[in-house]
């Protein structure tokens, strides 16, 4: 079946559920800010918001990474020296469509504080049959559904390309320092002009001298969600003894096989810490996640003559991918 899933960036709304609560009246260390992002990631903003205001990209903090192709609903954090910065230098720059200040608190945000994400979404290019099928069953209802935690590949953004990306990642953790500098270059993620000599490059702490941390830690983040989504793979494959690779099982029916696959599974995560050494952690993840859709309304699609838009909501907890959950909701839609 044909639809189109953020076919325009206000198709698709995110906002954050994040467990800490700034105080307006406090004099904690860190400012809070709530910035709203159309078409403009967190890592690019990052970028933008130090190169901007001189703040350093690891005093400003997330509780998490969204792509480029949305628009995202954050909380995020600065020293509080550098709170009258924000709001006199970000005022009119694009893909910023409103920030405002939340208040202070004595914690520094960082993903362990994130719950998980609220989601309005536009499903466009839906065809007679299936538009009249859900008025019928679907509209103004809860729609139960569990799906596999699969990592969504545009999780950074649509620019992003996780083949070179992850090829980064694993030079990163072979100690391949030069290497995975000349790559970076190649990518143009940094400028020419901090281009010299490999032969300086002899450890994380050199290359950290060039390149951000963070952005160090996005290539080893391309390379374990890959990593994550081989193994989830392989572990179906041996509980149901039957073959799948990584594109068979993204939008798979979880119900034929929650009741054989384990619910949670091990897997490695990577970063550089603030030693600037290389952290491998095991860590476990949910094999599915469930979730509940409301069908808000249905109506014929202005950008597509003759086919009709759906309008949903859901929240999902951290980890998980939206556009998997609908692309798995509208494939059991489509046996039904």
């Amino acid at each position: 079946m044909n639809y189109k899933i953020k076919h325009i960036d206000s198709d698709f709304i995110e906002k954050e559920i994040v467990a800490l609560s700034p105080q307006i009246n406090s004099k904690a260390p860190y400012a809070y800010f709530e910035i709203t992002l159309r078409g403009l990631s967190t890592f690019h903003f990052k970028k933008t918001l130090s190169h901007k205001t001189g703040i350093p990209m690891n005093d400003i903090a997330f509780s998490s990474s969204k792509g480029d192709s949305e628009i995202a609903n954050q909380l995020f954090c600065v020293p509080r020296q550098y709170e009258g910065e924000i709001l006199n230098k970000l005022k009119d720059l694009p893909g910023i469509n409103q920030i405002c200040r939340k208040g202070y608190h004595s914690i520094q945000l960082s993903p362990g504080y994130l719950i998980g994400n609220l989601y309005h979404v536009i499903i466009r290019n839906l065809n007679c049959e299936i538009a009249d099928y859900m008025k019928k069953e679907s509209i103004g209802r809860d729609e139960n559904l569990t799906f596999l935690n699969f990592y969504n590949p545009n999780k950074f953004g649509t620019t992003a390309d996780p083949t070179i990306y992850c090829e980064i990642g694993e030079m990163l953790i072979g100690g391949e320092i030069a290497k995975a500098y000349e790559l970076i270059i190649k990518t143009g993620a940094v400028s020419e002009v901090l281009h010299y000599n490999d032969s300086n490059l002899s450890d994380y702490a050199d290359l950290i001298n060039i390149i951000d941390r963070d952005q160090l830690n996005f290539y080893l983040s391309m390379l374990y969600s890959k990593k994550w989504n081989t193994h989830l793979a392989k572990v179906i494959t041996y509980y149901t003894n039957e073959f799948y690779d990584i594109d068979d099982i993204k939008y798979m029916d979880s119900d034929v096989i929650s009741k054989k696959v384990p619910q949670r599974i091990g897997y490695k995560k990577y970063r550089i810490n603030e030693d600037n050494e290389i952290i491998t952690e095991i860590k476990d993840r949910k094999t599915f996640t469930s979730t509940k859709l409301f069908v808000n309304n249905i109506c014929e699609d202005s950008f597509n003559k003759l086919n009709y838009l759906l309008e949903i909501s859901f929240s999902l907890p951290r980890g998980s991918y939206a556009v998997i959950a609908i692309k798995q909701w509208i494939s059991k839609i489509c046996l039904a």
